[in-house]
């Protein structure tokens, strides 16, 4: 049964509301500190030197070792792309305070040799692990377009070796060890893949071949997302393909692996949905269309291969995808809407769809990954109990309260889903900071049907400490929107035992939070006590100016250069606010 019927049940009266009082927001919360934005500002201010690594963010520039969600987020580029495909979201993600764990970068032809495939693992193996994750994050880039030293190359250069047009077995077996890779170093359970154009079929080739999962069983990925994913593959020219993704070959494994049909014989494309690894079938009179025939890089080619199409597909993971629709068409100017569209591919599936309307055929499917609030909204939290994402007791996690799919099963509400277990019986405390538009929370004994305790929350919130059976809970947050469709930020915490406070104990001495954050004219000061008259705003460059504070808490911003801002009260203590 979903979580809101037991709550719909709960505020019917059946049981009792649970006391509250407010809690400030914590300080690791906040955004980048100073250094790291004067940084993003300084790459964004200048040419980007794609040739150098450091200039695509860089290991160690904006690294926080801290982990603000669930599950890390692996991003994976398209045919022809690179880490920097990403560039325009993640340096935003960066400024509101995501963590960044560097590139996996991957040489997928390391021999140099179009016409051999192996994945052998050995010597004689095309994948060659150029650099790993090293840190825990909130996010890692994955990376193919890269020398055979591991040099990371121009986006739209041409590579000789085609690292970034590899076949996409050999993507997917990239993807199987960076899975791995993050689950290491960051101890989380699952991870979020989301993938642009054919990196969502690189990471379906993951999903979809249990052989290569970390564990039998076990995939390890939470939410899967695909923006611009020709999933029933594409049928646009190899010149077309070229106009638009600069450096493409024709005769590359991924433009081979991405037809739909192909344009010679009419047979339908052999990666996609199977076939014989035959020439034959791929153009009769032009015997070398592409530079293999061996689709599934074992080294033999003329083998039956089942298509990805007609293979499972996993149902215990959240699912989202992003379509382009340019005016009076059906396509993003290279996929097809029907293409894009994987529920038409496996009915029944669970999965929000959201669409890009643009009018430039030769920039939007390319563009599709820089459409950061799309990309927050499609990032949402799970809506469905079974498919929850696990947090752990004491630790201080990030959601969004963010924008529904026109075909969300629970309408305009956002809904997020959260699961814990507890070992013994003991005392727990609920924390919740910086929600917005009547939000309202649960937390529900699933395996019993019962709901535990249930309440509304405007601003920030610290329940009443009750005591817990053990077990495993759901807590569920919800709210409406923004009225501007903006998403939000907010924190939340299960505490136990000695992590629990007092709404007292808890708040310091001229206490701080600020709601909205981000904000474009005002925001509104809570917690200090008398109410300062003048503030502080610090810009990334260490500019300072002072403010008024009307006797309501608001500060007017509006003036203000859209960036990054330290608020100080007098008291020396501050917050960092994103103006937009």
């Amino acid at each position: 049964m979903p979580l809101r019927l037991l709550a719909t049940l709960f505020f019917f009266g059946l049981c009792t509301l649970v006391s509250a009082q407010s809690l400030t927001t914590p300080d690791h919360r906040s955004l980048p500190d100073v250094v790291a934005v004067k940084w993003l500002q300084q790459l964004r201010a200048k040419a980007l030197d794609t040739t150098d690594r450091s200039a695509i963010l860089p290991p160690g520039a904006a690294v926080r070792g801290e982990q603000h969600f669930p599950y890390p987020v692996i991003f994976v580029h398209g045919l022809g792309g690179a880490a920097d495909t990403w560039l325009a979201f993640t340096t935003q993600a960066v400024e509101w305070g995501w963590s960044y764990g560097g590139h996996l970068a991957y040489h997928l032809n390391s021999d140099g040799n179009h016409y051999t495939t192996s994945l052998d693992g050995g010597a004689k193996s095309d994948i060659r692990k150029i650099q790993g994750a090293e840190a825990a994050a909130d996010f890692y880039l994955l990376n193919f377009h890269v020398d055979t030293q591991g040099k990371a190359l121009a986006k739209g250069s041409q590579d000789p070796h085609l690292s970034n047009q590899a076949a996409i077995v050999k993507q997917g077996a990239a993807i199987a060890d960076a899975v791995a890779d993050v689950l290491k170093v960051t101890g989380a359970d699952k991870v979020i893949l989301f993938g642009h154009s054919l990196g969502g079929l690189a990471i379906r080739e993951y999903l979809q071949n249990p052989a290569g999962w970390p564990a039998p069983g076990q995939h390890r990925v939470a939410k899967y997302i695909s923006t611009g994913t020709p999933h029933a593959g594409s049928d646009a020219s190899p010149d077309r393909i070229k106009a638009l993704i600069p450096g493409v070959d024709r005769k590359s494994d991924a433009v081979r692996d991405l037809r739909a049909t192909y344009a010679a014989t009419g047979e339908q494309g052999i990666y996609l949905f199977g076939g014989v690894e035959s020439f034959e079938v791929m153009d009769r009179e032009d015997r070398f269309p592409y530079y293999t025939t061996d689709i599934n890089c074992n080294g033999t080619a003329g083998e039956s291969v089942s298509g990805l199409n007609h293979k499972s597909l996993p149902r215990d993971l959240d699912f989202a995808t992003i379509i382009g629709k340019l005016e009076g068409r059906n396509d993003d100017g290279l996929v097809r809407q029907s293409s894009a569209q994987l529920r038409h591919l496996y009915g029944g599936l669970q999965s929000e769809s959201f669409y890009v309307n643009g009018v430039d055929a030769d920039a939007l499917h390319t563009a599709l990954p820089d459409y950061t609030t799309l990309n927050i909204n499609a990032l949402d939290e799970p809506d469905y109990v079974d498919l929850a994402y696990t947090i752990r007791p004491n630790h201080y996690y990030n959601g969004y309260i963010s924008e529904q799919a026109d075909d969300a099963e629970f309408g305009h509400t956002d809904y997020d889903e959260f699961t814990f277990t507890l070992g013994t019986r003991q005392p727990v405390q609920l924390q919740l900071d910086g929600l917005e538009q009547a939000a309202q929370y649960s937390v529900v004994d699933p395996a019993k049907g019962q709901l535990i305790e249930a309440g509304f929350v405007d601003g920030d919130l610290l329940t009443t400490a009750r005591t817990y059976e053990p077990g495993t809970y759901v807590l569920e947050i919800s709210a409406a929107p923004r009225p501007d469709g903006q998403p939000y930020a907010y924190g939340f915490r299960v505490r136990t035992k000695d992590a629990i406070v007092s709404s007292v104990n808890h708040r310091p001495a001229g206490a701080l939070s600020i709601s909205p954050n981000p904000a474009a004219d005002r925001f509104q000061l809570r917690g200090p006590d008398p109410m300062p008259a003048r503030v502080r705003l610090i810009n990334a460059l260490g500019q300072a100016l002072t403010t008024t504070v009307s006797p309501r808490g608001e500060v007017n911003v509006a003036g203000l250069t859209p960036g990054l801002y330290t608020v100080q009260l007098p008291s020396g203590v501050s917050r960092k606010l994103l103006k937009q």
